[in-house]
Formats: C-alpha cells, sequence, structure tokens
C-alpha cells in the first residue's frame, strides 16, 4: 500500500520540479557543444575544398518559441590544399585552419510536433585564418625551380548562416547543424552533431 501511493508522490514532486526549472529560466538559457566534419574553401589561394573536423560550443536563449540568439566559439579545424601548376609551372600546397566567434539570430520554424525544432540563423562571426605551405615557382619565372615557404595570415568579420533541426528530451536537446561563413579568403563551413542543454 505504501509503495502505491508513493508513486504518485514522487510523479507530483518530479512535476514540481520541472515547472521550478522554468520559472527560474525564463528567457530559456542553455549551453552545447558539438563536433563533425568541417569544409574549407579557400578560393583566394586558388585552393580547392578539402575536409577537416571542426568542433563548437555556444551559449544562447529563446524567450519566445519562435525567436532566439545564440553565441559560439568555432575552430573549423585544420585542412590540407594544394593547387594546380599554371602554364609556367609551380603550384602551392600548404595546411590552413580557422576559428571563429559569432553571434547569431535564431528563427525557429512553427511546426506541430512539439519535440522537434526546425531552425535557420543569420548573423555575423570573426573569423581567423592561417594558412601555411610551400609555393612553387616554375623555371621560366625563376631562371630555375624555386620552393618559397608562404605564410598567410586574415581576420575578416563576415556575414555567417545556417540552419538545421534538433530534438528536445525535457531540458537535453540533440541538434544536428550547418553553418558557413563568407570571408575575404574562403568559405569555411561545418555540419556539427552536439547536444544543448537547457536551464
Amino acid at each position: 500500500m505504501k509503495r502505491i501511493l508513493i508513486l504518485p508522490v514522487f510523479a507530483a514532486m518530479l512535476g514540481a520540479t520541472c515547472a521550478s526549472a522554468s520559472d527560474l529560466n525564463p528567457l530559456g538559457i542553455y549551453a552545447g557543444a558539438a563536433a563533425g566534419p568541417s569544409y574549407d574553401s579557400y578560393t583566394q589561394l586558388g585552393a580547392d575544398q578539402d575536409t577537416g573536423t571542426g568542433w563548437k560550443v555556444s551559449a544562447g536563449l529563446r524567450p519566445v518559441p519562435f525567436l532566439g540568439a545564440e553565441l559560439e566559439y568555432i575552430d573549423f579545424g585544420s585542412a590540407r590544399f594544394s593547387t594546380a601548376s599554371g602554364p609556367l609551372g609551380g603550384g602551392f600546397k600548404g595546411q590552413a585552419h580557422a576559428t571563429a566567434e559569432g553571434l547569431f539570430a535564431v528563427g525557429y520554424l512553427p511546426i506541430p510536433i512539439s519535440a522537434v525544432d526546425v531552425f535557420a540563423k543569420l548573423g555575423a562571426e570573426h573569423v581567423r585564418t592561417s594558412a601555411d605551405g610551400i609555393g612553387e615557382v616554375g623555371p621560366v619565372t625563376c631562371g630555375l625551380e624555386c620552393i618559397l615557404p608562404t605564410h598567410v595570415r586574415d581576420s575578416d568579420t563576415a556575414i555567417a548562416y545556417g540552419a538545421g533541426v534538433q530534438w528536445r528530451l525535457r531540458s537535453l536537446a540533440l541538434r544536428a547543424e550547418y553553418e558557413r561563413a563568407d570571408t575575404g579568403l574562403g568559405h569555411p563551413a561545418l555540419l556539427s552533431f552536439g547536444i544543448n542543454w537547457t536551464f
């Protein structure tokens, strides 16, 4: 008999706890982490797209169901790339690495499935890119085949955007997301899979 009475009491306590947590977090503040493949296309270096592994951490708020804001730090990882030799010979090969801080407005679509969110975001990222490699200059230009070290450093504030979907289970959310920034040096992007926790 005592066990039968304990179950509804425990359920009521759990419900009260969830309600209190919601009352204590009216802005819907959350934090998260994610990782996945990154895609780097450094067009100003004449390099083709290559893939690496990136990760990010984020914090955000969602005061109303359809609108929120998010702040994040992204490491797009390192990617190896090379350029084809031109008619005079030579080319470039090396490795690039990009990191960024971003601030976004996040919009959520009104869909009938309450546990699922489909969202898009638009904002800006401050992207820092470094590229190190070897440039080969052909004999027509150099007189002899020349191999020259190349170092590129770039810092740029650029428009960034993304979209994704997340599945919510109480305070936990599983998220899949694609985001990209368009800088003067290239177009770093990240396809990430991670978790968010709403406080």
